[in-house]
């Protein structure tokens, strides 16, 4: 086989792993990413008002609206952030008993998870992360998040920006 055989090969093959392995997601229940606030009202039914982010935790986003409704048999409480008036990440709330029953429906619906263990399933692909955990830290509730790796990458470098002085004087 010559180089250019084993090139085009290689990156058939990568291609594939990718598109096999994780089906990601262009937004979340018909909302596209970066869809505005107004777009995300006008197809959602929002359970309280729309909010600001406080500042001090703008690293989550600028503003937020939360929705309650049911994946499958699964009652969620849904975070929709938004950064500069554009959707960037779904955070599901729900009892850790219907972890179970979310991860099946995530399982059919992304694929495979690219991380499994018992309490926690994650997809990561070139555009978008998700990840299912049957508990929120120590809390007793179930988490889920949706969002964009750009999202990632912006959320992780403000929030070390806002806490790059938090470890002086230790």
């Amino acid at each position: 086989m010559n180089r250019g055989s084993v090139a085009v090969a290689l990156v058939l093959l990568l291609g594939a792993g990718t598109a096999l392995g994780f089906n990601e997601p262009d937004g979340f229940r018909g909302l596209r990413w970066g869809a505005s606030e107004q777009e995300m009202r006008s197809s959602v039914s929002v359970s309280r008002a729309c909010q600001d982010i406080p500042v001090v935790e703008r690293w989550r986003g600028h503003r937020s609206c939360s929705a309650v409704f049911h994946i499958g048999s699964v009652n969620v409480n849904a975070t929709y952030a938004f950064r500069d008036d554009k959707f960037v990440r779904v955070g599901l709330r729900f009892a850790p008993k219907d972890f179970d029953r979310l991860a099946e429906i995530f399982v059919e619906r992304y694929g495979s998870p690219t991380i499994k263990d018992s309490n926690a399933f994650v997809w990561e692909g070139a555009a978008t992360v998700v990840s299912l955990h049957r508990h929120l830290g120590t809390s007793s509730t179930g988490y889920a998040s949706i969002t964009t790796q750009v999202e990632l990458r912006e959320a992780k470098r403000l929030r070390d920006e806002q806490t790059k002085g938090d470890a002086k004087g230790l």
